[in-house]
Parts: C-alpha cells; structure tokens; sequence
C-alpha cells in the first residue's frame, strides 16, 4: 500500500513538472493604426511594456513599425500637383508692384479662403520692407520676381538695362529669403506683349526665366479710369473671366498690391467665391509651363 501511494505521488510530481515547465506560446503583435491621432498603435504600447528577454522578442523585424523614409531630395519641397489637362480648370491668382501696406490684408483674405496665390513684387519694396516679403512665403504663396525698379524709361533701353534689374531683384528676393528660393518666375512690368518690350522676350528666357502674362483682371490698374469700387471691380473682374471661362483650362489673374489698391482687398473675398463656384482649382505658378 505503501509503495502504491510513493507510485501515484512520483507520477503527480513528474506530470506537475512538465505542465510548469512547458514554453508558452506568444502572440506576435504586428503595427496597427493608432486609434486617436496621436494614440499610440498596439506595437507601440507593447514596446512600452517591461522588455522580455531575447528568446521571447518578437520574430518581425524592427523595420515593421518604421514609417517610410522622406527622400533627402524632396525633404521640405511641396508634392508637384497633377499635370494640366484639356479637363482641368486652374486659376492663378496673382498680385504685382508689392509689398505695400496692403500685402497682410491680402494675405488674411487668401488664409481665410485657403487659397495661394503668386506675388510678383518690385525689388525697391522688397528691400524697404523684407518683414513684407518673408510673410508672403511664410503663408505658403509665392514670391516672384517683377524687375527691381519697374522704371520703364530705363529699364526698356536694352536686354542688357532690363536683365540687370531682373537679377537686382532676383538678388533682393535671395537676400530675404535664403539662396536656395527659387527666383526664376518672372512678370515684365505692362506685360510681354508690349511694345517697350517684345524684343526682350527671347533675351529673358535665354537668360533662364519663365515669364507669363494675364488673361483675366479685376481693372484696379487699367489706363484711362477712374479709381474704382468693390463692385466695379467685381463686374470687371466677372467680365474678363467669363470671356475666357470653357475657352482655357488655365486663368491667370491680374490683381496689384500697391497702398491705393484697398478696394482689390475688399472685393478679393468675393472674387475667389466665384471662382470656387466655377469649379476652378487655385494654384501659384511655381509648376506652371510659360506658353510661348
């Protein structure tokens, strides 16, 4: 009896052994999205967690829970939109001659819309007040290049009188901010179809600068009127849009930031309503081609 009660204890004792000393079987927790923005994902809170020792870490390899790298090329460089289409409707809003005293209330009407726009700014006002400047880019527009003093009597003499007040103002624009910002977008003050200037055009691009015009404007600078209201440029400007809206898939608003033009910040609100209510989408001539 004796010998049968050691039996059965031997045997408790070899089956206890084998059941607290079987391995257990881990669950492997792979990456999952994070519940809350800014929660932490199930691999994360398990890291968070006292670590194991090495023959019980898990058999994926870090890299699992690694989000891709950003190229060193592209670092801090927007994602280039989708190319021009026949479909497409991309408007351009665009503002010359500043900064002025009116360039913040511009940029508060374009943050309120969230909408960018391209500011082709006179070097003379970019060195008078660079603070200017750099907000315009903070923002998130474009800074481009309108030549350094706008004075056509001098600068229309030759290529050679016009390329030196491209570059001052380049240098300006370089000056403010930092020498990798691009200062190859440029505007010829009157345009490039006038008469001043057509024979510089092959001159400018030779030199390496896109160039581009208009083919929609709101009149706060037009020859011949008057100083006008709100209204009047909100009519002119649903005019001169209308007359190219279904005709080109691309319209390039001309607008100005001078001190006087405080009826373009009061009827700008409006204008970009109407073009959103057109369907057009808003871009800065950054990645726009110059038509020839």
């Amino acid at each position: 009896m004796r010998r049968f009660w050691l039996v059965l204890l031997a045997v408790f004792l070899v089956l206890a052994c084998l059941t607290g000393c079987a391995p257990s079987k881990r669950v492997e927790i792979l990456p999952g999205p994070s519940p809350t923005p800014g929660g932490l994902n199930i691999a994360q809170a398990q890291q968070a967690l006292p670590s194991a020792s090495p023959s019980q870490q898990p058999s994926a390899p870090a890299e699992a829970s690694q989000e891709p790298q950003e190229s060193e090329e592209n670092a801090g460089r927007p994602t280039p939109p989708p190319p021009v289409t026949e479909d497409s409707k991309i408007v351009y809003l665009t503002f010359d001659d500043g900064p002025s005293k009116n360039t913040e209330a511009l940029l508060e009407v374009l943050a309120e819309k969230q909408v960018p726009a391209t500011f082709f700014i006179l070097g003379t006002n970019a060195d008078d007040h660079p603070e200017r400047v750099e907000a315009i880019a903070a923002a998130g527009h474009l800074v481009a290049n309108h030549t350094y003093s706008h004075q056509t009597d001098e600068i229309y003499q030759s290529a050679d009188a016009l390329l030196a007040d491209i570059e001052k103002c380049a240098e300006t624009i370089r000056s403010i901010l930092g020498e990798e910002y691009p200062t190859d977008l440029f505007r010829f003050p009157y345009g490039s179809t006038n008469k001043a200037c057509r024979d510089y055009r092959q001159a400018v691009r030779e030199a390496g600068y896109r160039y581009f015009d208009w083919n929609a404007l709101n009149g706060d600078a037009e020859t011949g009127t008057y100083k006008r209201t709100p209204e009047e440029l909100m009519e002119r400007f649903k005019e001169t849009v209308d007359d190219v809206d279904g005709r080109k898939n691309e319209v390039i608003v001309l607008m100005h930031d001078t001190g006087s033009k405080e009826n373009t910040v009061k009827m700008l609100g409006d204008a970009i309503d109407y073009l959103k209510e057109l369907g057009y989408e808003f871009r800065t001539l950054e990645y726009a081609q110059m038509k020839d």
